[in-house]
């Protein structure tokens, strides 16, 4: 088969200084066409020179998730868009949602699937905050030996966080998808995640 380097394109984002979407969809169309590439990754969203020319950012960004779309049906591919939220300023944990991404949430009315990972090495620290640091976070001392209780001790001292904010199910009653919260630690040996029930049980009180 293939060698990876024949099967992976890479856009180098300093060969194109001007990085413009329209262009950036055009090169997925060909890919999509003439090299069978079936998955394509945006990244970052907030890195492409976004020119509205004219239009309303909101309408501007639901036109260009409209021609994401409209590809993603015509040829059968996948596109993710990698979006960076801005630095907040504060300690700790706040919940987010696709619809908080910078510009538009047409970005959580026209996507499919969407995903919020948040890095984090507040909840391995959980167990030795203060009280007043725990209600920084809407969070008691009862919430975190409860958990602790149930699952044992957080299995690490960083977490990731996935959130799966959307999920469009073409088929079902449930068309909408389910909502879920997950926690997980970098296994160091394995490198696989491990799913961390605990800190699971806290992240789903912060994401609600």
């Amino acid at each position: 088969g293939a060698g990876l380097d024949q099967r992976i394109f890479w856009f180098e984002p300093d060969a194109d200084p001007d990085r413009l979407l329209d262009e950036y969809l055009a090169n997925v169309e060909h890919l999509s066409k003439h090299e069978g590439v079936r998955l394509h990754v945006a990244d970052p969203w907030n890195a492409f020179n976004h020119d509205p020319g004219g239009e309303l950012e909101t309408k501007y960004v639901q036109r260009m998730l409209l021609e994401m779309q409209k590809l993603t049906r015509a040829l059968d591919i996948t596109i993710i868009v990698v979006a960076h939220l801005p630095k907040r300023p504060g300690r700790g944990l706040r919940a987010f949602g696709i619809a908080d991404i910078n510009g538009s949430k047409e970005f959580s009315n026209k996507a499919d699937m969407g995903f919020c990972i948040a890095n984090t090495t507040v909840i391995g620290a959980l167990a030795e905050a203060t009280e007043a640091e725990l209600a920084h976070l809407r969070l008691t001392p009862t919430h975190v030996s409860g958990a602790i209780a149930a699952h044992g001790p957080f299995l690490g001292k960083e977490h990731m966080i996935v959130v799966t904010d959307k999920v469009k199910v073409r088929k079902g009653p449930n068309k909408m998808g389910k909502r879920a919260v997950r926690t997980f630690v970098l296994d160091e040996e394995s490198f696989n995640l491990k799913l961390d029930l605990a800190a699971t049980e806290i992240a789903k009180r912060l994401w609600g």
